[in-house]
């Protein structure tokens, strides 16, 4: 939804700067903590049943 609070939206001018490199590095953030969770679950291993 575009809205004044959008990315592609807020001006250059002001805090406008600050919070387009702060919504690109919760991008980073977000993409690198999801690529942990998904490699952990892939990763996890189910306990050896005992016969």
């Amino acid at each position: 939804m575009i809205s004044s609070d959008h990315v592609s939206q807020v001006s250059f001018a002001g805090w406008g700067l600050l919070f387009q490199i702060t919504a690109i590095l919760t991008l980073i953030v977000d993409g690198f903590g999801s690529w942990i969770g998904i490699w952990a679950v892939k990763t996890i291993q189910e306990p050896e049943k005992v016969i």
